[in-house]
């Protein structure tokens, strides 16, 4: 599991998701299989833009752009995550 950081602390071009509690669960009784929604998708994995005094500013792997306060925590993902998201 990756580490809670502080938004400010990334640099341009670093992504990363908020920092959200995973969904229920639900269980498929014919398969004895546990099955969760995802946490990361394209709408909560985010590119740092730009880092000025009014906030950061990102955009989410489906185009929308938001400032974001700096100190606001959230979990770095790799820029891979965020690229096959953005496709």
């Amino acid at each position: 599991m990756r580490r809670k950081v502080l938004l400010s602390s990334l640099t341009v071009g670093r992504c990363f998701t908020q920092a959200l509690e995973p969904g229920a669960r639900a269980e498929d009784t014919a398969g004895g299989l546990r099955r969760s929604a995802p946490i990361l998708s394209p709408e909560n994995a985010w590119k740092v833009l730009s880092v000025e005094e009014e906030g950061i500013l990102a955009r989410s792997a489906d185009g929308t752009e938001r400032r974001f306060a700096g100190n606001e925590e959230v979990v770095e993902i790799p820029r891979e995550g965020y690229d096959k998201l953005a496709r």
